[in-house]
């Protein structure tokens, strides 16, 4: 696995295609993270995660 010490924020996304009144759609999912520094985890932690969702289509 890489070290990702140095790494600041890490993002993953999640998708899924749809198709609804003729109409193609995806809709995602994310979660989006930042690194914070040991001494600022007690007051910061929750802060560094941010959730989230997106809906894509066609126009």
């Amino acid at each position: 696995m890489q070290n990702l010490k140095n790494t600041k924020t890490i993002v993953t996304w999640a998708g899924q295609h749809t198709v609804e009144k003729n109409k193609e759609t995806i809709l995602t999912h994310w979660l989006h993270i930042t690194n914070i520094s040991d001494d600022q985890e007690q007051d910061w932690m929750w802060y560094s995660n941010r959730i989230g969702s997106d809906t894509f289509s066609k126009r």
